[in-house]
């Protein structure tokens, strides 16, 4: 069973071998993933790819503790939809 930190490295490894798929990575990441992994992303599933470079870092927070019962219940779902892959 892969996880999601799984995935995330198999598309990193696949854009940083593939410069056309990294492209399509950035340009339409749904796409990209269903093509290089197989995978079906749910629709109510937002993928931003972003790309850094030598003068900027990206940093990526966990969902607030503030979120309402149905936003966690949603950001959940989405982790368990990656867990289940």
């Amino acid at each position: 069973m892969d996880t999601q930190a799984s995935l995330q490295q198999r598309l990193i490894e696949m854009a940083e071998n593939d410069g056309a798929f990294r492209k399509r990575l950035l340009n339409d990441p749904r796409a990209a993933i269903r093509e290089g992994l197989g995978l079906e992303l749910p629709g109510d599933l937002e993928v931003v790819v972003h790309e850094e470079d030598v003068r900027t870092a990206h940093l990526v927070l966990p969902p607030s503790a503030e979120m309402t019962d149905s936003q966690l219940e949603q950001v959940t779902g989405g982790a368990q939809y990656w867990d289940s892959c």
